[in-house]
């Protein structure tokens, strides 16, 4: 009797049988040609390693078992000891999950991981000692909106994973791109990327909250197009583009601007007053207008709000020129500016505003349900989806202008605003054409498949990204 269940295909070699069930126990058989018990002899086995279960896949290969679960593990089979030491391997992926039965081509191991800490899947092949021979990453969702470079008629796209596809017109035509720019050295842990922002002519940011580190992709630089960027801590909320570069606010307080050429410090970077064990938690700051020196807020959400700036003396420095605190209730979304004022939904069903410069709060608007998606700045007003599965447009007065019912689901992604209208993502397959005036929508366009970044505009075309990485060109709806 075995300890767990045999949830994976048995394994055969010859006249061995190989089990392996949820509770890590191994047990290799022996068959024979009798008709009684002698029939299934056990040659070696192990006893259950685990208290949770989990599915193990086993293999019989070269005279070994192995076993992939959370790690891979060779076993030598020994009948004479009625035993299955464990041999040692030069990587065992520990903590990766293996979701595929073991294969085999000659004298390499064949497996499909899904790595620890990491998005997508890993096919790979490795030898005997599981010294790694080659691997292909699939389905490895993107970082975020792709970043089209019209000039140079090209589309630069980052990953989760880390790694960033330049899609040039001879790519497209293809419709396939398997060369990827990749770190010269990857630093031993790299975040999930979760965040991009086009710094315009083809330059990328890729961030991810929580990660230490940042990407920065400048197509063409000959010294390193791809390279990680350390931050002074943890990254709390999506970078944002400003000022010719962009900002990066950490946990520890600080909030940084970037060059948008080589990710090099532009000034000091500012930092609010520190408690002891005192963590910020900055929602996604907002720019508060086309100007090129046009102030950012940003907020924590619970204690204050400041409209930072340059001040280029003695040297130059971000510094709080209104610092204001957070009235009513914890505002717990990005903020958004339309006109002369910044909204954020707060977690009582109410939409925040404060009129700048001096960030004078507002009367709360009502909303009546929480807000799911934005707010997003869209023209002279915000754009907001409602878990209640309404699009709300609140103008820069204040006043909610138009609400309308979600035909098609939840929304994702940010809109694209075009004149007098906004194209809006559908995650399960499809884009919107809404008009900003009353919120109606004018057309409808299947996608085929879900999409989860995006409408990016592509000329006459829009470009969306779905979950596995694919980048969809569309026409508009």
């Amino acid at each position: 009797r075995l300890s767990g269940l045999v949830t994976t295909p048995l394994q055969t070699a010859a006249r061995r049988v190989a089990a392996v069930t949820t509770l890590g126990q191994a047990a290799v058989f022996e068959v024979s040609a009798a008709n009684d018990k002698a029939g299934l002899t056990i040659l070696a086995s192990r006893e259950a390693q685990k208290e949770e279960p989990l599915a193990q896949f086993a293999l019989l290969h070269d005279g070994h078992l192995w076993v992939a679960g959370n790690q891979l593990t060779k076993l030598a089979i020994l009948p004479t000891g009625n035993q299955l030491p464990v041999r040692g391997l030069e990587r065992n992926f520990r903590g990766d999950s293996f979701d595929f039965p073991l294969q085999t081509a000659g004298k390499l191991l064949i497996h499909l991981r899904r790595p620890a800490g990491s998005a997508g899947a890993i096919v790979a092949a490795t030898d005997a000692e599981a010294a790694p021979i080659w691997e292909t990453h699939l389905a490895v969702p993107p970082a975020g909106p792709p970043a089209v470079d019209s000039s140079g008629l090209r589309i630069t796209a980052g990953a989760a994973s880390g790694v960033v596809y330049l899609l040039d017109r001879e790519a497209m035509t293809r419709r396939v791109q398997n060369e990827a720019e990749r770190l010269a050295v990857v630093p031993a842990a790299l975040p999930v990327f979760t965040d991009s922002i086009d710094l315009a002519q083809g330059r990328l940011v890729l961030g991810g909250v929580g990660g230490k580190q940042l990407l920065h992709f400048r197509p063409g630089n000959p010294r390193e197009s791809l390279k990680a960027v350390d931050l002074a801590g943890p990254l709390s909320c999506p970078p944002v583009a400003w000022r010719d570069g962009f900002v990066a606010a950490t946990n520890v307080g600080q909030v940084a601007l970037l060059n948008a050429d080589d990710a090099s410090p532009v000034v000091t970077p500012f930092q609010p007053e520190l408690t002891p064990g005192q963590e910020y938690r900055w929602l996604r700051p907002a720019v508060t207008g086309a100007a090129a020196d046009s102030p950012l807020v940003i907020s924590d959400g619970i204690r204050k709000l400041y409209l930072i700036n340059v001040n280029a003396q003695p040297q130059p420095h971000l510094e709080a020129i209104t610092t204001v605190p957070v009235d009513g209730a914890p505002l717990v979304t990005p903020l958004a500016v339309a006109g002369e004022r910044v909204f954020a939904g707060t977690d009582k069903n109410q939409l925040a505003s404060y009129t700048l410069p001096d960030l004078k709060a507002d009367e709360p608007i009502a909303l009546e349900s929480r807000v799911a998606w934005g707010p997003h700045t869209a023209g002279d007003a915000v754009l907001l989806g409602l878990e209640s599965g309404e699009l709300v447009a609140v103008g820069a007065d204040g006043a909610v202008r138009w609400r309308q019912s979600l035909k098609h689901g939840e929304l994702g992604g940010a809109p694209l605003v075009d004149g007098e209208n906004a194209f809006l993502l559908f995650p399960t397959g499809g884009i919107a054409r809404i008009a900003l005036a009353n919120g109606a929508e004018a057309a409808y366009t299947e996608l085929g498949q879900p999409a989860i970044a995006g409408p990016v505009a592509f000329g006459p075309r829009l470009v969306v990204a779905a979950p596995d990485g694919t980048l969809l060109i569309v026409n508009r709806p």
